[in-house]
């Protein structure tokens, strides 16, 4: 095969891809496309083993999260984007191993952080709970 035909090929697959909306072993789904193995889920579109999740996308194995992008392992969380194996997170972006971070950006194991800045336990609590009730994010 040449790489013409084969780049020709892919472009096929994708095209093929991209129009198929259908679920796979999905349960009590809503909305979604493209997902597989996913339960109770509404609006997600190319998740895998997804449960009680809203409006996520490309992501895996995540469990009561909204609006994440391309996430894996991860629970309890909101408006993440490329975050692996953490917790409690809201509004970050690029965080693995992290639990209770609000607006972080590339941390790595760390706990109880907004805008990549350390807090006591305490005090990031009282600050969430003011920024999650003016941003609206569901509890």
């Amino acid at each position: 095969m040449d790489p013409g035909e084969f780049m020709r090929q892919l472009a096929e697959l994708e095209s093929a891809f991209e129009s198929e909306t259908g679920n796979t072993r999905c349960h009590n789904v809503s909305a979604c496309e493209r997902c597989f193995g996913c339960v109770y889920c509404e609006e997600c579109d190319r998740c895998h083993r997804c449960s009680y999740c809203k409006r996520c996308e490309r992501s895996a194995r995540l469990t009561n999260c909204a609006g994440c992008v391309g996430c894996h392992d991860l629970a309890s969380s909101v408006e993440c984007v490329s975050c692996s194996g953490s917790a409690y997170l809201a509004y970050c972006r690029d965080l693995s191993e992290c639990t209770y971070c609000f607006g972080c950006v590339g941390l790595s194991r760390k706990e109880f952080h907004i805008l990549n800045e350390a807090y006591e336990r305490k005090e990031y609590f009282e600050i969430t709970q003011r920024l999650s009730s003016a941003l609206r994010l569901p509890r």
